[in-house]
């Protein structure tokens, strides 16, 4: 509750030592308009003062206290008239009693509310004008019965009791409270400069002056006395809240004063109390119409200002959604329930191929079939089912561009859009090419399968042997089957290494540096001196440098050099020649050999994994397909080129260093 505010601005007892000296103040006032000694005050602006002090205590026994030093201050200023004192001790509890039952009500009515104002809304406006009129009736017969003390009981008191209380609450009551939402959290917003606002209000008063002076210079502006109302409007239309209050506040007083002094149409009006209660209670419709008009203004522009910080949002979620759907691969749509796409993004309208924004899902489900090639069933597509409020995640098509006749494994989502009760009114299509995961699904199932088949071959040799071993006692046949044994052994760590090799082609993290491939291929040349029973000859000119993974690097060129050392005719020395030559920003390193050469119809698969081009020579078939995976983690490229003589010649390139471009 807003109660904790004021107490932040000034502390219980500095609060108090500021409100009894105003209240006893307007207290003194309102028994100075009172047309006879003991006679009930015609006005009584004390009220809405004591409300307002009662709210901001945070304690009942505070607020208790409180309403007591209000009651002994309306005995106190009631003495210096004469008054006897049982009417003042009777009145001074009436006032106590109006203090507690309209704070008691206001708090019970906002009880529910989670605003930090006290008059933030029109609902607390209303409330404020219920909890004023409650108040004084409830407290009335009090109040009556304090004024007719000594003369006889008057019907009209009670009325005038409830009249002028709750005009006086409702009038200065809402100026006080507004005050103290200023204080707390700011002048409002009106959306002009304060100069304009000054100079308006200044017409205003201007105006307003001599409007009610027109009205109230004579006792026949009865009917021109409504015309006040249209000030009341022109202030809360134009006018924050405090400020309509404010202006309001000082018109009443105007008129209040005005009617006392027997000027105006009020004052033709039979008996004083009807006359004072009458204008008060105009003044008070007047507050409450500005007030109201304020309010509702405040409300309209807070509600603006959320929306247009609502639609701010939406516009920026919407262009970052337009954004991110421009720049991922994946084709995104949004159709409705009768085929119309409501939008695309620029992936999906390069699937179709149409140069335009799609319209119907028709002219993109032309391009889909079954993994198989049939057609795909409209009744079990994936949209139907989206709009019977299934979601599917990632159903395999093939998809045929219309444009370039491109074949694609797309895997396509769908899932319902729901706008509102009942079936979907759009669905969300996702699709993604997968055609390159599919060829690696493809190649890895493929790979498996001839791991297996060439782990098994040795391992199959090497029991058959072991078991023929357990039977045989022949010393030569036994030495035979182990060294076969052996054999098989080497076979399979030969093929685990390589595969080895393979895998971490594919999966090592890329490590660059500048490499100078004549020190690389110096000391390769001497490692495959020591490990081969023959002579081989390698010439080499100046390499150059390039950037690259340093392990990924020698390993292509081992598995280069070992191939066109091991691949020559038998009694043939191998004679390898390396050289280099720039390419763009590539470097592209030949590697010719005057080996047995690869037939023309095997060039392009001798990079395939486990593809052997020369069956009568040992290899496990992965030796060019870690070269190719090598090269192409560094976006690179290696081929198979032709020979001016016998032999093979492979080119492959990797990224220069700047001298090396240079």
């Amino acid at each position: 509750m807003p109660a904790n505010v004021p107490a932040r601005i000034l502390g219980v007892p500095l609060r108090s030592s500021v409100v009894l000296p105003v209240y006893a103040v307007l207290a003194f006032l309102g028994r100075m308009s009172a047309p006879h000694e003991g006679s009930l005050s015609l006005v009584w602006p004390a009220a809405g003062v004591a409300l307002v002090w009662l709210l901001t205590l945070p304690t009942l026994r505070q607020r208790v206290a409180a309403a007591i030093a209000t009651g002994a201050l309306v005995a106190l200023t009631g003495a210096p008239f004469g008054i006897a004192a049982g009417p003042l001790v009777l009145a001074g509890v009436a006032h106590a009693a109006l203090g507690l039952a309209t704070a008691g009500l206001l708090e019970a009515l906002r009880s529910r509310r989670i605003d930090d104002r006290w008059l933030g809304s029109t609902r607390d406006a209303v409330d404020l004008v219920v909890a004023a009129v409650a108040g004084a009736a409830v407290t009335a017969p009090l109040g009556a019965a304090a004024a007719s003390w000594s003369s006889r009981w008057q019907f009209e008191l009670l009325w005038a009791w409830v009249a002028r209380n709750a005009a006086g609450t409702v009038i200065v009551g809402s100026v006080l409270l507004l005050l103290l939402d200023r204080l707390a959290n700011g002048p409002d917003d009106v959306g002009r400069t304060r100069t304009a606002v000054r100079l308006e209000l200044l017409a205003h008063f201007v105006a307003s002056v001599a409007f009610g002076w027109v009205v109230f210079g004579s006792t026949e502006g009865a009917a021109l006395s409504f015309g006040c109302l249209a000030g009341a409007t022109w202030a809360g239309y134009r006018f924050s809240p405090l400020v309509a209050a404010g202006a309001s506040l000082v018109y009443a007083t105007g008129a209040a004063l005005a009617t006392l002094a027997g000027f105006g149409p009020f004052s033709e009006l039979p008996g004083e109390f009807q006359q004072t209660a009458v204008v008060q209670l105009f003044a008070a419709a007047g507050t409450m119409l500005a007030l109201l008009l304020s309010l509702s203004v405040r409300e309209h522009r807070a509600v603006a200002r959320r929306l247009a910080h609502s639609e701010a949002e939406a516009r920026e979620q919407a262009e970052l959604f337009r954004a991110v759907a421009a720049t991922v691969n994946e084709s995104i749509l949004v159709v409705g329930a009768d085929g119309r796409v409501v939008m695309s993004n620029p992936a999906a309208d390069r699937l179709v191929g149409r140069g335009r924004p799609l319209r119907h899902i028709e002219e993109i489900t032309l391009g889909f079939q079954e993994l198989d090639r049939s057609s795909v069933d409209p009744e079990g597509s994936l949209f139907a089912r989206a709009l019977k409020g299934e979601t599917v995640h990632g159903h395999p098509y093939l998809h045929v561009h219309p444009v370039t006749g491109r074949e694609s494994v797309q895997s396509v989502s769908a899932a319902p859009l729901a706008g509102g009760p009942g079936a979907p009114d759009s669905v969300v299509l996702l699709s993604q090419d997968v055609t390159t995961q599919q060829a690696q699904l493809a190649e890895l199932q493929s790979f498996a399968g001839i791991v297996a088949h060439d782990l098994k071959s040795p391992l199959t040799s090497i029991v058959a042997w072991g078991e023929l071993l357990q039977m045989e006692d022949e010393p030569a046949r036994q030495q035979d089957g182990l060294e076969r044994m052996l054999a098989a052994a080497f076979r399979m760590n030969r093929l685990i290494d390589d595969l080895l090799d393979y895998s971490r082609t594919t999966a090592r993290k890329l490590g660059t540096e500048e490499l100078d491939l004549d020190d690389l291929v110096g000391g390769l040349v001497a490692e495959l001196d020591s490990e081969l029973d023959r002579p081989v000859t390698v010439e080499h000119d100046e390499l150059g440098t390039v950037v690259a993974d340093p392990t990924l690097t020698k390993q292509t060129l081992t598995n280069l050099l070992r191939n066109a050392a091991k691949y020559v005719a038998p009694g043939v020395d191998p004679h390898i020649r390396v050289t280099s030559r720039p390419r763009g920003d590539m470097l592209a390193v030949t590697v010719a050999d005057n080996g047995i050469g690869i037939p023309a119809e095997a060039r392009h698969r001798v990079f395939e994994t486990f593809y052997r081009a020369a069956h009568s020579y040992p290899g496990t078939g992965l030796g060019l397909a870690i070269c190719k995976r090598a090269v192409e983690r560094h976006g690179g490229e290696i081929l198979v080129e032709d020979h001016p003589t016998s032999g093979t010649a492979i080119t492959f390139t990797l990224p220069a260093a700047m001298t090396a471009a240079a």
